[in-house]
Protein backbone atom coordinates (compact mmCIF):
# COMPACT_ATOMS: atom_id res chain seq x y z
CA UNK A 1 0.00 0.00 0.00
CA UNK A 2 1.06 3.58 -0.65
CA UNK A 3 0.01 6.51 1.48
CA UNK A 4 -0.32 9.58 -0.74
CA UNK A 5 1.23 12.39 1.32
CA UNK A 6 0.56 15.12 -1.20
CA UNK A 7 0.13 15.94 -4.89
CA UNK A 8 1.64 19.10 -6.40
CA UNK A 9 0.55 20.75 -9.64
CA UNK A 10 3.45 22.87 -10.88
CA UNK A 11 3.10 25.49 -13.58
CA UNK A 12 1.49 28.83 -14.34
CA UNK A 13 -2.28 28.58 -14.19
CA UNK A 14 -3.23 32.24 -14.41
CA UNK A 15 -6.60 32.96 -12.85
CA UNK A 16 -7.97 29.46 -13.52
CA UNK A 17 -9.21 27.19 -10.79
CA UNK A 18 -7.61 23.77 -10.59
CA UNK A 19 -9.48 20.66 -9.45
CA UNK A 20 -7.69 17.41 -8.65
CA UNK A 21 -9.63 14.19 -9.10
CA UNK A 22 -8.33 10.77 -8.18
CA UNK A 23 -9.42 7.15 -8.08
CA UNK A 24 -7.82 3.99 -6.73
CA UNK A 25 -9.89 2.02 -9.25
CA UNK A 26 -7.85 1.17 -12.35
CA UNK A 27 -11.02 0.81 -14.43
CA UNK A 28 -11.02 4.63 -14.16
CA UNK A 29 -14.45 4.83 -12.56
CA UNK A 30 -15.63 6.45 -9.33
CA UNK A 31 -13.53 9.61 -9.63
CA UNK A 32 -13.55 11.75 -6.49
CA UNK A 33 -12.88 15.48 -6.77
CA UNK A 34 -10.72 16.35 -3.82
CA UNK A 35 -10.47 20.14 -3.60
CA UNK A 36 -10.61 22.95 -6.14
CA UNK A 37 -7.87 25.54 -5.64
CA UNK A 38 -6.48 28.67 -7.27
CA UNK A 39 -2.85 29.71 -7.56
CA UNK A 40 -1.52 32.59 -5.50
CA UNK A 41 -0.69 35.92 -7.08
CA UNK A 42 3.00 34.96 -7.18
CA UNK A 43 2.25 32.70 -10.14
CA UNK A 44 4.16 29.64 -11.25
CA UNK A 45 6.73 29.86 -8.46
CA UNK A 46 4.20 28.32 -6.08
CA UNK A 47 2.84 24.85 -6.64
CA UNK A 48 -0.74 24.02 -5.77
CA UNK A 49 -0.69 21.24 -3.18
CA UNK A 50 -3.32 18.73 -2.09
CA UNK A 51 -2.60 16.85 1.15
CA UNK A 52 -3.40 13.39 2.52
CA UNK A 53 -5.29 11.59 -0.24
CA UNK A 54 -5.25 8.26 1.62
CA UNK A 55 -3.81 4.77 1.16
CA UNK A 56 -4.11 2.84 -2.09
CA UNK A 57 -2.39 0.08 -3.98
CA UNK A 58 -2.81 2.04 -7.23
CA UNK A 59 -4.00 5.55 -8.01
CA UNK A 60 -4.92 7.48 -11.13
CA UNK A 61 -5.03 11.28 -11.14
CA UNK A 62 -6.54 13.91 -13.40
CA UNK A 63 -6.37 17.68 -13.23
CA UNK A 64 -9.16 19.93 -14.50
CA UNK A 65 -8.69 23.64 -15.23
CA UNK A 66 -11.60 26.05 -15.33
CA UNK A 67 -11.28 29.67 -16.34
CA UNK A 68 -10.35 31.83 -19.30
CA UNK A 69 -6.60 32.38 -19.08
CA UNK A 70 -3.79 30.35 -20.61
CA UNK A 71 -2.16 27.61 -18.57
CA UNK A 72 1.28 26.04 -18.52
CA UNK A 73 1.33 22.72 -16.65
CA UNK A 74 4.95 21.75 -16.04
CA UNK A 75 4.43 18.63 -13.94
CA UNK A 76 2.24 16.77 -11.48
CA UNK A 77 4.30 15.45 -8.55
CA UNK A 78 2.95 12.68 -6.34
CA UNK A 79 4.73 12.10 -3.03
CA UNK A 80 3.96 8.98 -1.05
CA UNK A 81 5.14 6.76 1.79
CA UNK A 82 5.33 3.02 1.36
CA UNK A 83 3.45 0.91 3.87
CA UNK A 84 4.02 -2.65 4.98
CA UNK A 85 0.57 -4.19 4.62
Amino acid sequence: WKHIKYVDAVGDFGNNTVALSWTPNMSYSNWATYVTKTQSLLGYKNAIRWFNLGRHRTSAFKVRFQGNSNIMLRKLDVTYNLGTQ
